[in-house]
């Protein structure tokens, strides 16, 4: 089984700094992490591997300093790294990384791609279907389980619903995005890890994906972001209610009373 993995490289959560002047974030000082959803595709991609053979390719769109996190997944287990890496792909919105990254993938042999279900510094949930609408092929999101019929050359897949779980299933080649936490992503164990350090990335640029550069990056973005702006939140006096059950619900309907709601 083929499988690619598309990963985005974002900022830790714990560390990211707004320019308090620009009121952009501050990516330089924010250590760079592999997004957590993609994390657990990644898992999943080499429990795939581990169970029915086949190779496990990871690709991101990123500086050229991006190749770290591509080694931390061949650290984990993933056989190759491909690095999407050119100026034209900079200020990309969803749409053009989509096509982006779904180009690469059609100049590599595969079966299943899979995507983490969003992004931490986004949270759009666009780029894997994205990727699907380009190439074309059968797509499922969300998803919390998989598993593979080799002799019918699908998967099936569940995915948690309102109410309940929603069984799939898709005929390959495919796309998927993996939930956050859908497995225990394993550590890299340390023959893992000098493997990924000794590990030489692939870059490919614009020339190497053949789109136009009018498609791609800034240039080829519907969307623009014209400003960003930190919303300042004005302190608030808190009552803490004490006493008895029934005397804590009778001071509390007092409070509320006097709730001005037009404020």
């Amino acid at each position: 089984m083929e499988i690619v993995v598309a990963i985005k490289v974002v900022p830790d959560s714990q560390s990211i700094i707004v320019d308090p002047i620009k009121k952009t974030l501050n990516r330089s000082q924010a250590k760079s992490v592999i997004n957590p959803p993609d994390r657990n595709g990644i898992e999943l991609a080499i429990s795939l591997k581990e169970k029915y053979g086949g190779t496990v390719t990871v690709i991101t769109m990123g500086p050229p300093w991006a190749e770290d996190q591509l080694k931390e997944a061949i650290s984990m287990g993933a056989d190759n790294g491909i690095l999407i890496t050119d100026r034209y792909f900079a200020g990309a919105d969803t749409y053009p990384t989509s096509l982006t990254v779904a180009k690469t993938v059609s100049k590599i042999k595969f079966d299943l791609v899979i995507c983490g279900e969003e992004t931490t510094d986004s949270s759009t949930a666009q780029v894997g279907p994205g990727v699907a609408e380009h190439l074309k092929i059968p797509q499922a999101t969300f998803i919390h389980s998989l598993e593979y019929q080799p002799n019918e050359k699908k998967i099936l897949a569940e995915r948690l619903v309102e109410g309940g779980i929603e069984y799939l299933s898709i005929p390959l080649p495919a796309v998927v995005t993996a939930s956050l936490n859908m497995n225990i992503v394993r550590a890299p164990t340390l023959k893992g890890r000098i493997r990924g350090k000794k590990a030489v990335i692939v870059k490919w640029g614009l020339k190497d994906i053949e789109l136009p550069k009018e498609w791609v990056g800034l240039s080829g973005s519907p969307t623009k972001v014209r400003e960003v702006k930190t919303e300042e939140s004005e302190y608030r006096e808190v009552t803490i209610l004490s006493g008895s059950i029934s005397e804590i619900v009778d001071n509390l309907y007092a409070v509320i009373e006097k709730v001005d709601l037009n404020d």
